[in-house]
């Protein structure tokens, strides 16, 4: 019998998906509902810095670089997410084209990277915003 890729989570309003800095075990695509994406800013403060919906995917990068969570998700209201585990994600990709699996590292790790250097920009300008206060 074959095992299902995706299976069906449910999250009431305020519910944790995942914490930032977390073990990425799976990615998610919003079924219904509303997810906030959460990122601690320099001052310690946690800050709503997207908001996401139906269709739209979360979790993804951290799941196939084998990084830690590099944000917070939280349910803004109740939310259905479609979820796909790692462990049958890395099945489905073994069995795909090699080219077609490197192309998604690649591509997750360039886009990574990018994300590393705008935080590294932005902490950078933070910064300079404080020093130049006096």
């Amino acid at each position: 019998m074959s095992e299902s890729l995706v299976l069906r989570q449910q999250l009431a309003a305020g519910g944790m998906l995942y914490q930032e800095g977390d073990e990425a075990t799976a990615m998610y695509m919003i079924q219904a509902g509303s997810i906030e994406i959460l990122k601690r800013s320099n001052d310690g403060f946690i800050d709503v810095i997207e908001t996401r919906g139906p269709g739209q995917v979360l979790g993804e990068l951290a799941l196939l670089t084998n990084r830690p969570r590099t944000e917070s998700a939280r349910a803004e209201s109740d939310t259905t997410v479609i979820t796909v585990e790692r462990k049958r994600l890395s099945k489905k990709l073994s069995e795909a084209d090699p080219f077609v699996k490197a192309l998604f590292q690649i591509l997750a790790q360039n886009l990574l990277s990018v994300m590393d250097k705008k935080t590294k920009f932005e902490q950078s300008a933070s910064l300079e915003d404080l020093t130049s206060e006096d």
